[in-house]
């Protein structure tokens, strides 16, 4: 069996743009933070829309070396429904494989935005590690030996001279050193008995920081949260990365970054950032919606996974009032052992559940919807409506328009050896058909499966078009926002509320 290369992402990372007349847009959709997958080729695809002029093409390069451009023609409707009265919208993504097998490896690739004026902008860093078959290793290894063996030869000769100069030094420098080490040594002879008799030696003891640890509720981290931004809270999770006690105060804990990454896809900061934008849009439409979030707020996370977002709401409400749900046990014991505060607890895939009426304020799903069957979602929204307190918000995610042409895209490049690209390959394979149901409302999902206890007869990927929300969803609540926007969120927004 042949070995093969392999390549794992380590962060994609979107640069500012200086002059925002430049851009009226753009979105990396692939490559992903922490995806892996075997192969010697990077899929990137993506969008971009030019203001003053219109974005031609991009231009990946590594160490300045152009590896390739890429056209920006490609069908993005996703892209022209946000901006419908821009010239080019309909036809602004791009896609393609980038071959870097010969890049090294540990590297970075910078994408780079091409006006029709010849003017460009960068918009993105890739960085990335690959690992190359065994024999291309050994190739590789040798070819960097031999050119670092040749540079050590060169600053050789080139220092040689300096070299035999700075001994000679040396040697006149420890003559010296010498000689005035035994006077020292005979003037310290001479003096000592009277300074230790003047003074006696101490004993220095250092002092630790005390450490204030939470015990069953999160008093110190609201006591610590009090006054503080929802940015700053985001950037000491971020600092909790690395260490537990931050300020003095016990932070919720991580599981580890490989088992992060199997059930969100990404891991760390990323994982975080995420989470955070999340958290966000769930604060901003309960002040909209006029619900003020404080200590005995109870807030419902549906498909917690290992904590990733539920920690954000730790600064602002009680952990008794704070519940998280899965089917996946392994997940809700992770959560009971690392995040900690809380209530949690494993679930079947159907309900009911073991809350009574009007339970929560607020019940918000991440990644959740994007995968149920259309029959298992809508008891979930019945059961949501329950556990609701009247006004109470429901907020959840869906895959948006464009992951139907992301399907297909996927069908039209031969890197499908990672096993969730091998999945969206063979969904949604009549792109036309599954576009035209989209638009008129109906619910599109595809039987995929997700492992462990997510079994494909209710879990997959789905899509939930805004129409089929109105018809369906708003039986149990009142329809307050649905945002298809990639600068606002991954997927699309679903925001109901509980009629008063």
């Amino acid at each position: 069996m042949t070995e093969q290369s392999s390549i794992k992402i380590r962060d994609v990372a979107a640069l500012s743009v200086e002059d925002s007349d430049l851009l009226w847009g753009y979105n990396i959709d692939s490559p992903r933070n922490d995806l892996e997958f075997e192969t010697d080729k990077i899929f990137v695809y993506g969008w971009i829309l030019g203001k003053k002029n219109p974005a031609v093409a991009i231009k990946v390069t590594s160490g300045g070396t152009v590896i390739q451009q890429i056209a920006t023609n490609n069908p993005r409707p996703d892209v022209a429904k946000i901006y419908s009265t821009v010239v080019g919208s309909e036809n602004c993504g791009f896609s393609a494989e980038v071959g870097v097998d010969e890049l090294p490896e540990e590297c970075e690739l910078v994408l780079e935005a091409l006006f029709s004026d010849q003017s460009s902008v960068p918009i993105a860093v890739v960085k990335f590690q690959q690992k190359l078959p065994r024999l291309k290793q050994i190739q590789a290894d040798l070819k960097r030996s031999r050119t670092r063996l040749q540079q050590i030869q060169s600053e050789l000769e080139q220092h040689q001279p300096l070299l035999h100069k700075t001994q000679e030094q040396l040697q006149r420098l420890n003559s010296q050193k010498y000689q005035t080490g035994k006077q020292l040594q005979a003037l310290s002879t001479m003096n000592i008995s009277e300074e230790l008799a003047n003074h006696p030696p101490k004993t220095n003891v250092s002092s630790k920081p005390e450490v204030v640890a939470c015990e069953s509720t999160n008093a110190a981290i609201l006591t610590y949260g009090c006054g503080m931004s929802d940015r700053q809270w985001f950037e000491t999770l971020v600092k909790s990365l690395d260490r537990s006690i931050v300020d003095s105060i016990e932070m919720p804990g991580f599981p580890a970054e490989e088992l992060q990454r199997q059930f969100v896809g990404t891991s760390g900061q990323a994982a975080l950032n995420e989470a955070f934008n999340f958290y966000s849009q769930i604060k901003q439409y309960a002040g909209k919606l006029g619900l003020k979030l404080g200590r005995d707020s109870r807030i419902l996370d549906f498909g917690c996974g290992w904590g990733r977002i539920i920690r954000f709401f730790l600064k602002d409400v009680a952990a008794e009032n704070l519940y998280g749900i899965d089917v996946d046990s392994e997940m809700t014991d992770i959560c009971i052992k690392t995040v900690r505060h809380g209530n949690y607890s494993a679930i079947k895939p159907l309900p009911p559940l073991e809350f009574s009426e009007g339970s929560f304020d607020i019940v918000y799903a991440y990644s959740v919807f994007s995968h149920l069957a259309e029959p298992v979602q809508i008891k979930w929204v019945e059961e949501f409506s329950r556990i609701l307190k009247p006004g109470g918000i429901f907020l959840a995610t869906t895959q948006a328009r464009s992951f139907i042409e992301l399907c297909r895209t996927l069908r039209n490049q031969s890197n499908t050896s990672n096993n969730w690209y091998h999945a969206l390959a063979h969904s949604f394979v009549d792109t036309e058909a599954a576009l035209a149901d989209y638009d008129s409302g109906k619910f599109l999902y595809s039987a995929t499966g997700g492992g462990g206890p997510r079994d494909a007869s209710f879990y997959g990927e789905a899509v939930i078009p805004p129409e089929y929300v109105k018809r369906e969803w708003t039986k149990y609540f009142a329809l307050c926002d649905f945002v298809d926007d990639p600068a606002v969120l991954t997927q699309a927004l679903i925001v109901m509320q509980k009629p008063v």
